[in-house]
């Protein structure tokens, strides 16, 4: 049997075959699938699906799109993978913090990652997400005076002291509890 994984399903079947030790999968085994609700005209290759494919996005502002793409993280922590997912965080967030769900400002909007840079040095995708700076700062305040002065700015609900609690908790602070 060979080397790849994804001859395993076909491996017992007594129609398999080999030549020179390498497998020849039965066809009449392979199943496929057909992709579901893809429109046909978004096509990458032509002018009109890639205009079909950008109005699909919508969900986000344009404007600040462009902003966005035209105003990059820069220096050592600016990397093209942090900005890259920085673009594409906001357009999955819609436009809105990741906590308290209100439509963030461009210059008042802070890149998040949820396990410490200096400890992975990882700007992935999954390591992120996009907030306003009054919650990141609340995530990573550590004195009782600074956390009750956001407390009170920010009057979070308890879904949203949820969130709150748990990037705190993967930054290494307490949880906050409601009075």
């Amino acid at each position: 049997m060979g080397k790849d994984k994804g001859i395993t399903p076909y491996a017992r079947s007594p129609m398999m075959r080999y030549l020179q030790r390498q497998s020849l999968l039965p066809i009449g085994l392979i199943k496929t699938k057909n992709a579901l609700f893809k429109k046909r005209s978004i096509c990458k290759y032509t002018e009109a699906g890639r205009k079909e494919m950008h109005t699909e996005q919508s969900s986000a502002s344009k404007l600040k799109l462009v902003i966005l793409r035209n105003l990059p993280i820069k220096g050592t922590r600016g990397t093209t993978e942090l900005n890259n997912n920085r673009i594409s965080l906001f357009i999955a967030q819609k436009g809105l913090c990741g906590i308290m769900g209100q439509e963030l400002d461009i210059h008042d909007m802070h890149c998040h990652h949820k396990i410490p840079y200096r400890l992975t040095k990882d700007d992935s995708y999954s390591n992120l997400v996009l907030l306003g700076s009054l919650p990141h700062r609340f995530i990573h305040a550590t004195k009782k005076e600074t956390i009750r002065k956001y407390m009170n700015i920010i009057n979070p609900n308890r879904e949203q002291l949820e969130k709150l609690n748990k990037l705190r908790e993967i930054v290494g602070n307490k949880k906050i509890f409601l009075n």
